[in-house]
């Protein structure tokens, strides 16, 4: 059996470390899997890159640059993610793609896959999983709607586009319509949430969502010696250490706000880190050290170090993140959105709190500051009961059975 993985970058971004894991994952039962690219981080074997010539390289920024200043034009300020995806590359005569058994959509947005070049793998009429690690495969154009259902409709009347051009999303998710219709299409939520609100889209109406997790590699992620880790990074061993990650804590959807005013809420309990992030925004008050961006060793180190991980997020599907922190055996505390809750069973493996309430997530992080030991323990456990690489690999396989028949 052939897979060939569809994604923009092979190992940078949540839903690309995802994509790369499933890919390991596979091969390690003994799946033929493959990896094709727009962008790759280095040499690895059975990973390739779509762009073959500088001919090539050149379409696509130039194709990137039309679409990325068409977006900032019709979009609001401050809104969401949004992608068109008019320009792209067409893949479907790569030879990993034309071998392939099964072709895997991941996340193809930045220029690699435009909705013309999906027509095109479609039009191949092979199997399609597409594991969908936002909502975009089922809006017309935003990646998280916030709130709105309008892909429940027809996505008319746009909240995220400026006056003049919120009927673009009708035109985008009418052509992801019609292109559906006539694929072999095995739509995948990484989590219960996002395939319980794909299934309830316009666009997948009549085709069958499911819910099959992201893996994680077990062996590296695993429970560290807490005072080794804290002297690695340089940290009092004495002292109590909140995390938080993310490249960007400045986007809404983050909930960075929600968590500095859940450890304003707390007092004087700890000391918060920071991974991931380019820019910290302002937090005055608050006693943070920028630990910025960490490799595996640095992460694998922060986890261990930390007293509890905090994700505050509004809207997420499965994020890495907690799986992580998690098989670590670190105790989260988190809100209570999206696919969040297929991981963290409240107060058993961690603690939901209800979105957007900064005082029931300060209650969150000193409930997992008092109990972080069982709940790390009881994370862990859960992670080699259902994340492991031969656990999800199994799910994927028996989809890729049904399909092929």
């Amino acid at each position: 059996m052939r897979v060939v993985h569809i994604s923009t970058f092979d190992r940078q971004g949540g839903a690309a470390i995802a994509a790369h894991r499933l890919h390991h994952a596979l091969r390690e039962s003994g799946v033929d899997s493959a990896m094709l690219a727009l962008h790759t981080s280095g040499e690895e074997e059975h990973i390739a890159s779509a762009i073959g010539n500088r001919g090539e390289y050149l379409a696509y920024k130039i194709g990137t640059a039309i679409d990325e200043r068409t977006v900032r034009h019709i979009k609001k300020k401050g809104a969401g993610s949004f992608s068109l995806a008019r320009f792209g590359s067409n893949i479907a005569g790569h030879p990993l793609v034309q071998k392939a058994d099964i072709i895997q959509l991941h996340w193809l947005q930045g220029g690699y896959v435009s909705l013309a070049g999906l027509k095109h793998l479609f039009d191949l009429q092979k199997p399609v999983v597409w594991t969908m690690h936002d909502m975009w495969p089922f809006t017309g154009g935003c990646h998280y709607s916030g709130g709105c259902t309008g892909y429940t409709g027809d996505c008319a009347g746009c909240p995220l586009l400026r006056e003049r051009f919120k009927d673009t999303t009708k035109g985008v998710l009418a052509k992801k319509q019609r292109m559906y219709a006539d694929a072999r299409l095995f739509p995948v939520g990484c989590s219960t949430w996002l395939a319980d609100i794909a299934a309830d889209s316009a666009a997948f109406h009549g085709i069958e969502t499911r819910a099959l997790p992201n893996p994680i590699d077990t062996g590296r992620y695993r429970p560290m010696d807490k005072a080794r880790a804290r002297k690695n990074l340089g940290l009092d061993p004495e002292g109590t250490y909140i995390l938080f990650g993310a490249a960007s804590p400045g986007i809404k959807r983050k909930g960075f706000d929600y968590l500095t005013e859940a450890l304003r809420r707390i007092g004087d309990t700890g000391r918060l880190l920071v991974y991931g992030a380019d820019a910290m925004p302002e937090a005055s008050g608050l006693d943070i050290k920028a630990l910025g961006k960490l490799d595996e060793a640095g992460l694998l180190n922060a986890y261990a170090a930390a007293d509890v991980f905090v994700v505050p997020s509004l809207e997420d599907n499965l994020p890495n993140t907690i799986m992580e922190a998690m098989a670590c055996g670190t105790a989260v505390a988190a809100f209570d959105a999206g696919g969040i809750s297929d991981m963290i069973e409240h107060t058993h493996t961690g603690y939901l709190a209800e979105i957007g309430s900064s005082e029931d997530l300060a209650r969150g992080i000193r409930w997992c500051l008092e109990h972080g030991e069982e709940l790390g323990a009881n994370a862990r456990s859960k992670v080699e009961t259902c994340y492991t690489y031969p656990a999800v690999a199994r799910r994927y396989i028996r989809l890729y059975e049904e399909a092929l028949s």
